[in-house]
């Protein structure tokens, strides 16, 4: 501990040292690539089916699903749900899931089925249990968190505008509570 990796081997969080989120490794996704360096930060993106008022945990089960069928052959580390993961690769892999961001950032799909619906506090429990896998393995890797919605359009992502809003749109005030969140797991 310590040094040059301040968060290697911490416990997510005070309180839930123990904690795990059910996994599931039955949805295994498509995979575009080996990580040729420690990844940028994470890509977060919400499912979205559009069904308004669908439940996380249908959401969830619908989209690690997806991940394993999806026609496009987008891929994503993993599905995030209420207190459950599905892992579709590992966090050395990378999937195509948000243009020329893809091969630089592990990208995370929260069970969310529109933007209206509100990333639980059971889901941002299972992302830092992600965050404390994906930093064992690559223990440099920045605290960056970036929403689909805000590389979409940027030089970074090729110049394409594809219109994204997820997991929330730009500068949305749940995107600011949520980060907070995760920062605030990885410090107590």
């Amino acid at each position: 501990m310590g040094g040059s990796r301040p968060f290697w081997r911490q416990r997510v969080a005070t309180g839930i040292a123990d904690y795990a989120p059910a996994v599931v490794n039955d949805y295994a996704g498509f995979v575009s690539g080996v990580f040729a360096s420690a990844p940028a930060g994470w890509i977060l993106h919400g499912s979205r089916s559009g069904g308004a008022g669908v439940s996380t945990d249908a959401e969830f089960r619908s989209t690690a699903h997806f991940a394993t069928v999806e026609p496009s052959q987008l891929g994503w580390n993993a599905t995030v749900g209420d207190d459950v993961v599905a892992l579709h690769m590992t966090s050395r892999q990378w999937g195509w899931n948000a243009r020329n961001c893809s091969p630089r950032y592990i990208g995370y799909e929260f069970a969310q089925s529109t933007e209206a619906e509100p990333i639980v506090d059971g889901q941002v429990r299972a992302f830092c249990w992600l965050l404390q896998r994906d930093r064992e393995v690559w223990p440099t890797m920045p605290l960056v968190f970036k929403t689909h919605a805000e590389v979409d359009g940027t030089a970074e992502y090729g110049g394409f505008v594809d219109g994204k809003t997820d997991c929330f749109t730009k500068a949305a005030a749940w995107r600011t509570s949520c980060e907070g969140g995760y920062r605030r797991a990885w410090t107590s």
